[in-house]
């Protein structure tokens, strides 16, 4: 069967039951209708706080924190007596947030042997160009104010637990 004429995007065309559903996005007609969702309810959903993947305080905790400025930088990387990963992250970048959790988890697996410093690329632009980072995420492992390895991408479970092994050799 076909129906009559439609507009699909200023332009009338003749479509198929199917063709129409698909082409608006809507269930196929043998599947029931989904049930109403009360007003209340989406503006509650809507409402609820959303977990930040790179928070905007200065500490997440002892061995993961966010580098606020250069002289942060400094002070918390380069002058640190702990070995330090060091993660460019940008917050539009899909693999940063697949990588993320992966090195805090690391890091916290560590026990203080070695912290996470964060950089916003967009944010930090000076020290990302500083050390010429080009492409996100970039992690870079620095002990002693040095750099010791890096790496850019995404990387998988065994290849970080590598690299922070060399680190903490």
């Amino acid at each position: 069967m076909v129906y009559p004429r439609a507009v699909v995007r200023n332009t009338p065309v003749s479509v198929t039951p199917g063709a129409l559903a698909t082409t608006a996005r809507c269930p196929p007609p043998h599947l029931p209708a989904p049930a109403p969702v009360a007003v209340a309810t989406v503006a509650a959903i809507s409402s609820a706080p959303r977990r930040q993947l790179h928070q905007t305080n200065a500490c997440l905790n002892e061995h993961i924190f966010n580098i606020q400025d250069s002289e942060d930088f400094k002070k918390r990387v380069l002058h640190s007596k702990v070995p330090t990963i060091v993660d460019f992250y940008a917050t539009w970048c899909g693999p940063c947030k697949l990588l993320i959790p992966k090195l805090e988890q690391i890091v916290a697996k560590n026990e203080g042997k070695v912290v996470l410093a964060k950089i916003d690329i967009d944010v930090h632009t000076d020290i990302a160009d500083s050390y010429r980072v080009s492409a996100v995420p970039t992690v870079i492992a620095m002990k002693n104010g040095k750099e010791l390895d890096k790496f850019v991408g995404f990387k998988d479970d065994s290849t970080l637990e590598t690299f922070v092994e060399k680190l903490l050799k």
